[in-house]
């Protein structure tokens, strides 16, 4: 009879001590306004294509420059020794030296310029490839759990159902409604400390509706941290 007691009592201690703790899965996506993106990266485009060109006429003024300065230098040895004749070609070079010296000095201003408005583009389309957007509310549309926000956010969280392996995502985005289909693979996995994790894996995008585009839409989603969704 004690051996059964103790048995029993062995059984009854360790299950006590294995507490389970289910987590609901969720896949993070980041939203991302491609429109703003292409407008910016269009304007990126140009702005590089004018910095390009201003940076090839700087080079030619300086080229320029350089001659013009070797020949008032030598017209000038000329003049010393007496060559007075010179001296109307080399105050005409002179003076050209002045306009070219006032050109180059305003293409440095526009490389200048350029510059800024480069690096001012290139903090906005970081900006918006960062996904710090406001969504309204993301609603489960399998048990019409809505969550809605206040905050603008960089990614966010769509919860996935333990108890099903798909789920049809409505997204609300300045007005704007936007449908995602998800189906995913669960897996059930006991951490160090005995709690019951539910881990998804082979995620797909069956669908999306309202979006341009997605980073990913094929299998093994999860590799993705997190899924981008252009809208």
């Amino acid at each position: 009879m004690f051996p059964f007691c103790f048995l029993f009592f062995l059984v009854w201690s360790c299950a006590e001590d294995t507490k389970e703790f289910l987590y609901d899965p969720s896949l993070k996506i980041r939203f991302i306004n491609a429109d703003s993106l292409k407008k910016v990266n269009d304007s990126l485009d140009i702005t590089n294509s004018y910095i390009v060109s201003v940076t090839e006429t700087i080079a030619y003024f300086n080229s320029g420059l350089n001659v013009l300065e070797d020949s008032i230098s030598e017209l000038n040895d000329s003049i010393d020794i007496g060559r007075t004749d010179y001296i109307e070609i080399r105050d005409a070079l002179v003076e050209l030296e002045s306009e070219v010296t006032a050109s180059l000095t305003l293409m440095k201003e526009s490389s200048t310029l350029l510059t800024g408005i480069k690096s001012e583009l290139t903090g906005i389309i970081d900006v918006i490839e960062s996904g710090n957007i406001q969504v309204a509310s993301i609603t489960n549309k399998d048990n019409n759990a809505v969550q809605t926000f206040t905050d603008s956010a960089m990614t966010y969280n769509l919860p996935l159902s333990m108890n099903t392996n798909a789920v049809m995502f409505s997204i609300e985005i300045a007005g704007v409604s936007y449908d995602l289909d998800v189906e995913y693979e669960k897996e059930e996995v006991v951490d160090e400390k005995r709690r019951i994790k539910i881990l998804v894996s082979d995620v797909t995008i069956i669908s999306y509706s309202g979006f341009d585009s997605t980073s990913c839409q094929s299998l093994n989603c999860e590799n993705e941290t997190p899924v981008k969704l252009y809208f």
